[in-house]
């Protein structure tokens, strides 16, 4: 027997990504000309909206940036 996991049962209901989300979510990325784009015969590149969640949560946690001294 599985049992399914959800991401859901372990980010907090106060998490800042759930924000994140939401707000990215809500933009319409068509507007901002964010396109998908096809990467050979590999199939689709990483879709616009996870790269922007992935890139304001970073943005958000800089200070783990600047531990490793890229910054």
């Amino acid at each position: 027997m599985y049992l399914q996991v959800s991401l859901n049962d372990y980010i907090s209901t106060d998490n800042e990504t759930r924000s994140i989300d939401l707000f990215v979510n809500s933009l319409n990325l068509e507007e901002f000309e964010f396109k998908i784009k096809k990467w050979g015969d590999d199939g689709p590149a990483y879709h616009p909206s996870v790269l922007l969640k992935l890139f304001i949560y970073s943005i958000l946690n800089i200070t783990a940036w600047e531990e490793f001294g890229i910054i």
